[in-house]
This record gives C-alpha cells, structure tokens and sequence, in this order.
C-alpha cells in the first residue's frame, strides 16, 4: 500500500493485490524444497546402492582361492567405498552440491590406513577448504584411493612411514601434491613402463579433469597434479 496527499484535505491510496505474487513465491519456495529432498534422497540411494555392491563382492571373497583375485577384489572395495562416502557427505552436506574436499579427504585416508592395518603410517594432510562438486570430488577421491592404496602396498609395506597430501587452488588452477616416504618411483615410470591398473586409471582420471601429472622422486614418490578449477 502507498499514499499521498493531493490537498491538504485529500489523500490518495494505492493499493496493490499482492496475493498471486505471494502463491508463486510459495510455489517456488515449495518446488525448491521438493527438489532439495529429492537430490538428497538420490544421494543417499546411491550411497546404499554401493554398499551393497561392496557387501556382495565381501560375500564372493571366501570363495576365491587365488591370492591374487582376492587382491583384486579387496582393491575394488576400496574404490567403491571411497565413492559411496563422496555420496554421503553430500547426502550430509547443506549445499548438495558440494563437498568440502579437506574433511572428505581426511576421512578417506583415515579410512584406507584403517582398510590396509597400516597403522605405523603418518598421514599428513595440508588441504584448503575447498569446496568441490561431484563431477571433480569423484575422480579426484579415485586419484587419492589409488596413490595411498600403492604406497600402503609397495613403498611402506612394512606399514611405517608417512603419507603427505595437499590441496590448493591458486589463480584458477587446482594443485594437488602427493608424497610417501618410500623408496621412490622405478627409472621407467614416466614413460609407462610399469603401470599397474590402479596407475593406469590415475592417468585416465587426471585427463578426465582435463589435468596435468608430473612424477618424480623426491624422498620417496611424488605426484603433482593440477587441473582447472573453473567449469568443464
């Protein structure tokens, strides 16, 4: 409503009917309520549909006699995990959308040490608070399971040592360095020689975020990636 005077006497009024603008605005309201649900719930279906996976695959593995499969087995459940938790924390999450790569990742390795009986292993976490949505948060979380997954097998077997991950983002671009305190990289690494599956989908994962990866040994094995931060 507003009003002024014409005349010292006379006033105007103006009234205005608001109520169609106040349906849709609590139509709106509703529908994004609706779809936040909606998003979570799918969230979480996932979540649980990966850990079914997980289970059933647990279930197989008293029935395989080779040493090696078993092995193989025990890797994927590990991939499968550390997507299932990237599922949770946004089913967790207020946003939905994204996910605080620093505790996620805290979680993940504290989860790995625990997996492996790796607890002689120091992690050593240096991560901004970095939000990240699921399209990056996922091969990003594969590329961590899969570099603490060969250090914990090949560089500490003796299940001591230390792992250290750090996470950035500066002018643009995504940095993330990984080290262990191992032996360090063969001589034929860079070229490929001595890809094992899991190395291999680390290379195809960091061109799946359109990145860059560097190797070298520097105290023990180091993994440099960056990849951009903008939209993809």
């Amino acid at each position: 409503m507003f009003s002024f005077h014409i005349t010292e006497d006379l006033m105007a009024v103006i009234v205005r009917d608001v109520t169609e603008t106040r349906r849709y605005e609590d139509s709106l309201r509703s529908a994004l309520q609706e779809r936040e649900t909606l998003i979570r719930e799918v969230h979480h279906r996932v979540k649980n549909n990966l850990q079914i996976i997980s289970s059933l695959l647990n279930l197989q593995k008293p029935y395989i006699r080779d040493s090696e499969d078993i092995r193989i087995f025990e890797e994927s459940q590990t991939r499968i995990k550390s997507m299932a938790m990237i599922h949770e924390s946004l089913y967790q999450s207020e946003s939905l959308s994204e996910i605080n790569i620093k505790s996620y990742l805290s979680r993940l390795v504290t989860e790995l040490l625990s997996t492996y009986g790796a607890s002689g292993v120091v992690p050593e976490l240096e991560v901004d608070e970095v939000g990240l949505d699921i399209e990056v948060a996922v091969p990003l979380a594969l590329i961590v399971n899969e570099l603490v997954t060969n250090s914990l097998k090949y560089a500490l077997p003796g299940g001591r040592g230390q792992i250290r991950i750090g996470f950035r983002e500066l002018d643009g671009i995504y940095l993330m360095e990984y080290r262990d305190t191992g032996p360090g990289l063969p001589d034929d690494f860079n070229s490929g020689g001595s890809d094992s599956l899991g190395m291999t989908l680390v290379r195809a994962l960091v061109g799946q975020l359109e990145g860059e990866l560097e190797t070298f040994t520097d105290g023990g094995a180091v993994f440099r990636i960056t990849f951009p931060s903008g939209d993809r």
